[in-house]
């Protein structure tokens, strides 16, 4: 824990998020025709629910997401979902279909992200992320930050891009939860974290978790799409949206299906690069 403490005394580097940027999340379904009528139920899970996870203890509930890169035009914050929570896409012996579900958040004002930095743990991390090392490099080099801080930050960035074994996850996880409670809880000031995680699409990946409060007080749920996932092997791949939602004044959540649908299950045959993947925001 005096490690942590060393790191949330220098210099924080923020990304803030300005009102009404688009954080896109993403539910899996646990059963066919499931549908998510109420905010609630797209938002965090409830802590009687919560595992550990990333940027949470068990029983801490927390909002993960995806923003859209600073940098790169091509970035797909729906994909980096995709990847983040669906082991099957990388599964070359899974075959069938999966339904998901998408929602679109906006921030009613500005949140404040504390950027987890990369280093050599990340080869191909996200523009943005190769942006912010320089940042870190130039409080290095103001030794603004020393010797055993980088040590301890270059650690922390390891133990977040860890993707592998699930003992080995684990221990990651725990690490990383760790961090995330300390700062959360050493400055409040800070509504989140954003960092990359080391996926198989080279440089895609912007990360967030928020804190449930700021969600809960600061945040609109725009919208939510339910999409369904087909694979046949690892080249055929496709994901379409199937239904989109609508919105009663009581809150409550109705789904009608996407025109375009059936007509897109007309190219299901076709193999896919999933950088080309498009989705509707």
């Amino acid at each position: 824990m005096n490690d942590y403490a060393n790191i949330t005394q220098i210099t924080l580097l923020v990304r803030r998020l300005d009102i009404g940027t688009k954080v896109i999340r993403v539910r899996q379904h646990s059963q066919e025709n499931q549908l998510f009528k109420y905010r609630k139920y797209l938002s965090y899970p409830p802590k009687e629910k919560v595992k550990l996870a990333r940027a949470n203890m068990d029983g801490q509930p927390m909002f993960y997401g995806a923003v859209f890169s600073n940098f790169c035009i091509n970035d797909n914050p729906r994909l980096t979902c995709l990847l983040e929570t669906n082991k099957e896409v990388l599964d070359d012996t899974f075959v069938g279909k999966k339904d998901l579900t998408y929602s679109l958040w906006l921030n009613k004002r500005e949140i404040n992200l504390f950027v987890i930095p990369v280093f050599d743990s990340y080869p191909h991390p996200a523009k943005d992320f190769e942006w912010y090392y320089e940042l870190w490099k130039e409080l290095m080099q103001d030794d603004r930050i020393n010797k055993e801080q980088i040590n301890v930050l270059k650690e922390l960035s390891r133990h977040f891009s860890l993707t592998g074994e699930k003992k080995e996850e684990e221990n990651s996880y725990a690490y990383t939860a760790d961090f995330t409670t300390h700062l959360f809880k050493t400055h409040p000031e800070i509504d989140g974290i954003i960092y990359s995680v080391r996926l198989k699409e080279e440089g895609i990946g912007v990360n967030v978790a928020i804190r449930p409060e700021v969600i809960d007080d600061a945040f609109e749920l725009k919208a939510c799409s339910v999409c369904r996932y087909f694979k046949r092997n690892k080249r055929q791949q496709l994901i379409l949206n199937y239904k989109h939602s609508r919105f009663r004044q009581n809150g409550k959540i109705y789904y009608v299906i996407d025109r375009e649908f059936y007509r897109d299950l007309d190219f299901k045959n076709t193999e896919y690069d999933f950088k080309t993947l498009q989705f509707k925001y």
